[in-house]
């Protein structure tokens, strides 16, 4: 893309995300058509739930075959592996906390040249580029609340469960929350090789004979979540997919307590954007999503839930299953393992582009071995397919460069006669060949291509821990700063190259000198592989210009 076009993608990136940190979308009230979650006092076992200050009455003590666990078990923890997932489960509110994803290794946490100039690590040999070997990729945390379920307020801490049974790949546990109600949380795996699943059951059961649970029944994902996120560098954030659409809660500060989600909802759990903790609901599981926030004593915990608020009988209980996604997010995996999990990846408004680009991306990749050179070559691809409109564009700008003198003669002449001027220039154009849209429509309608394949890179999860080069991992940016470096280069040589239109300001003039350098702070926090991406359409796009300047007749006015 030319000059122009880079400025008006990269402006418009920098206004929406102002835009969104100014004016953050307002919060979601709950409504009273919505699920009840039902506020339980914990102190004591018999006591009656509460919605809105209306006391709503909760079974008291067991009077059903079920052997409940006793009131003083220790805190157990057992590693247990489902499915090649390594996760730690504890007794302690049946949490299901420290999920390692099988073969992945955690993100680099790259230290930038300048950091180490300016620490001296650059001289003394002590600097490294990708920081330290990183470790396992984890889905959730040491201190996660992580998988958790429970009866009555939504993400409250259950007692100490007991382990009822347990193999090498299956757990289950059982307790008895105050409101009355008992739980048994089992996980174990379903099915072999790529077909396994991990699966979570959960029974509540009504412990009392003569008095209805009216609250609500939920499954809870949540972690202690970092505050940061970027484009660039997304951090772990709750999701729900709710009447087919992924809605998240980006900003944990407005998330102080349940927030709901109205609609049916689907999957839910966390996410950022290479690594996924889900859970998906059986076909005839039905609830609604909410987002909410817990204290926990390693702080604020986030997180997604599925509620369900149908209550209790007297004695009965209530089974429901999830299948769990525990993995990357990679398109053709996430589908397989459900087709709505498709939209846990994030695209942008241009998706429809995106996903062909990315399918492409990765059938250049077949052909080439190299993901730095899949981004090379389909870059050039698409700058060849762009390349008539390319031509038409840069030809309607210069035939409009031809007329100016003409077109300023008219207006200084017609000045006070507004019909005969725009008669008089409707007639220069038609009679030059000149479409006053010609430069700009076909830059138009190249720039959302642009933006999907901007999308498609950074939401790709074929480029983490990708080598090229010298480069380590092409999702994390180029600690040597030699990619940045070489787009600004680039970015002043194609500003020489471009000519300034006649009659530009010169406070614009100026500004438009300085564009290389205020955009060139924004790539050296961009992802390596993006990088690789602009500096190759950047230089295509300096050939391009070459070439039709080349060539380039001007017709006579």
């Amino acid at each position: 893309m030319d000059n122009r076009t880079l400025t008006a993608v990269l402006l418009s990136l920098a206004v929406w995300y102002g835009w969104l940190a100014l004016f953050p979308p307002p919060e979601i009230e709950e409504e009273t058509s919505g699920p009840e979650v039902v506020a339980v006092d914990e102190t004591e076992p018999g006591g009656a739930a509460t919605l809105d200050g209306a006391a709503v009455p909760v079974a008291s003590t067991p009077e059903v075959e079920v052997d409940a666990p006793p009131s003083d078990l220790p805190v157990e923890e057992r590693a247990v592996e489902v499915c090649g997932v390594t996760m730690q489960m504890s007794t302690d509110g049946a949490r299901v906390h420290s999920v390692a994803i099988p073969g992945q290794s955690a993100p680099y946490q790259t230290v930038p040249v300048y950091e180490a100039l300016a620490s001296g690590a650059l001289f003394d040999g002590t600097w490294l580029p990708y920081g330290d070997e990183p470790g396992p990729a984890m889905a959730l945390g040491a201190s996660a609340m992580g998988l958790s379920v429970g009866a009555g307020t939504l993400g409250a801490q259950g007692p100490v469960f007991e382990v009822v049974a347990a193999t090498d790949h299956a757990v289950t546990m059982r307790g008895r929350l105050p409101s009355g109600v008992t739980v048994d949380r089992r996980i174990y795996e379903e099915g072999a090789g790529d077909a396994c699943r991990i699966r979570v059951e959960v029974t509540w059961r009504n412990t009392s004979l003569d008095t209805a649970y009216d609250g609500a029944l939920w499954v809870g994902i949540s972690d202690v979540l970092p505050e940061a996120t970027s484009r660039y560098n997304a951090a772990n954030r709750p999701w729900i997919y709710v009447d087919e659409e992924a809605v998240s809660r980006e900003d944990l500060e407005a998330l102080s307590g349940p927030d709901p989600e109205p609609g049916r909802a689907g999957w839910f759990g966390l996410m950022d954007s290479q690594f996924a903790f889900l859970a998906v609901p059986d076909a005839d599981v039905e609830g609604q999503g909410w987002f909410n926030e817990v204290a926990t004593p390693e702080g604020a915990a986030h997180g997604a839930y599925f509620v369900m608020s149908e209550g209790l009988a007297p004695g009965a209980q209530k089974t429901s299953t999830f299948s769990v996604f525990a993995g990357m997010k990679s398109m053709p995996v996430l589908e397989a393992f459900d087709p709505t999990l498709g939209e846990a990846v994030q695209l942008g408004w241009f998706s429809f582009f995106a996903l062909p680009l990315m399918w492409g991306l990765q059938g250049m990749y077949s052909l080439v071995g190299s993901w730095g050179l899949a981004i090379l070559g389909l870059t050039v691809v698409i700058k060849g397919l762009l390349f008539p409109m390319t031509q038409s564009s840069f030809k309607s700008m210069r035939g409009m460069q031809a007329i100016q003198p003409q077109l300023q003669a008219i207006r200084e002449e017609f000045a006070d006669n507004p019909e005969e001027l725009n008669k008089r220039t409707i007639a220069l154009f038609q009679e030059s060949g000149v479409n006053p849209l010609g430069g700009c429509l076909p830059m138009f309608l190249q720039m959302p291509i642009w933006i999907a394949l901007y999308s498609a890179l950074l939401s790709s999860v074929d480029l983490y821990h990708a080598k090229f080069l010298y480069l380590e991992d092409l999702s994390v940016p180029d600690p040597y700063m030699i990619t940045p470096a070489l787009c600004v280069a680039l970015m002043l040589a194609q500003q020489r190259f471009t000519p300034t239109s006649p009659g530009m300001d010169p406070a614009q003039a100026r500004m438009m000198k300085l564009m290389p350098l205020a955009f060139g702070i924004f790539f050296f926090w961009f992802p390596s592989g993006l990088m690789i991406y602009i500096f190759t359409n950047m230089l295509l796009s300096i050939l391009q210009q070459w070439y039709i300047h080349a060539t380039f007749t001007p017709q006579k006015a």
